[in-house]
């Protein structure tokens, strides 16, 4: 049966006579704008706990509906399950759920068929509609990487934008997901996607508002172009990005391996890294995970070339992990990103 929500009395018909089941807060709320609009008649309060009378209306029984005949119950406690269940024992089927912030469920929701396996994400902007739709096209090897592993391993998703890789793993691979995401807007359109598959993820994806890096800290996370979706987003002043901030947001900081040992967070098998050029600074805070060699693979995005390339190149092959497979990225609208690929690192014994 499909409920009926009502946010607004002006929703109902006019003139129509209801009767109030809850004689609380939410209950005073409707009372108090059908007053003030005039729209609909309020005759009666019904309530399981009050008796007498409430706000100067009468307070009934379910049972003594048949005496006031309102042309509609609105139901306005949180508790409307078992009142809906009350309300057909009496035989009164003329009922709707009172929820002053209700909102219909918006349709921005895009069905992405991705590698056999249905997937929803939120779209409610145009970028995330295009990073949806190209979602099995903009990173295919990082779609290969994540089937490649074994049912119910670890990944950790650092920089996890709006969690598409995450949900991908957590679904298809049964993985556990620890997925990083400092922007506050992506974090947000992450944990919605987390939401909208929640009935086909098994262990739920841990999601934390926080940039990794090398120390517990505070940081300034700026965005040139401030939306969800978007990039150019980068922990702390970037000298490269020779424009103005749109927008700077304070966000905590701190190291994998603090993380892992003070919450006891579940040891990772695969570590995906996307943080646009902070990525020195979190592998120095993960030099215990490195250490102990237990993370089977490290996908790392790097631009080429650079020396932070070059630093986190020569800190793999030092801690027996050697570089496996150069991916190129496409862009969201358009051909590969120049300089910048996803470096598979694997450990020596891994392959």
């Amino acid at each position: 049966m499909q409920e009926r929500f009502i946010s607004d009395l002006n929703q109902l018909e006019k003139g129509a006579r209801i009767a109030l089941y809850g004689a609380g807060a939410v209950g005073k709320y409707f009372l108090d704008q059908s007053e003030k609009t005039k729209h609909v008649k309020v005759v009666c309060f019904i309530d399981d706990q009050k008796k007498g009378e409430r706000f100067g209306l009468p307070v009934i029984d379910p049972s003594q509906l048949d005496s006031f005949q309102p042309d509609l119950v609105l139901i306005t406690t949180s508790y409307w399950r078992e009142v809906r269940l009350k309300l057909q024992e009496v035989k009164w089927n003329s009922f709707a759920i009172g929820d002053p912030f209700f909102e219909e469920e918006k349709t921005e929701i895009t069905i992405c068929p991705a590698r056999g396996t249905e997937l929803k994400f939120h779209t409610p902007s145009r970028v995330l509609r295009f990073i949806a739709d190209a979602f099995e096209t903009i990173e295919p090897k990082t779609l290969d990487w994540i089937d490649s592993f074994s049912a119910g391993e670890t990944m950790y998703d650092i920089g996890a934008s709006n969690g598409m890789f995450a949900v991908y793993a957590a679904v298809k691979k049964n993985c556990c997901v620890v997925a990083f995401e400092p922007d506050a807007q992506n974090f947000s359109v992450l944990e919605m996607n987390h939401f909208l598959n929640n009935k086909k993820i098994s262990t739920p994806i841990i999601s934390l508002n926080v940039a990794a890096s090398d120390k517990y800290d505070l940081g300034s996370f700026h965005a040139v172009n401030y939306g969800a979706g978007h990039h150019n987003k980068t922990l702390e002043k970037n000298s490269d990005l020779h424009t103005a901030y749109a927008h700077t947001q304070m966000v905590l900081t701190a190291s994998l391996d603090k993380l892992i040992t003070d919450f006891n967070l579940p040891e990772p098998d695969h570590v995906k890294i996307d943080v646009d050029g902070a990525e020195w600074n979190v592998m120095q805070g993960a030099a215990g995970r490195l250490a102990s060699g237990k993370v089977r693979s490290w996908l790392i995005e790097l631009r080429e070339g650079t020396q932070e390339a070059e630093n986190i190149f020569n800190l793999m092959q030092k801690n027996n992990y050697e570089m496996k497979e150069r991916q190129k990225i496409a862009e969201i609208i358009g051909p590969p990103v120049e300089g910048v690929y996803n470096f598979l690192f694997l450990k020596k014994d891994e392959h």
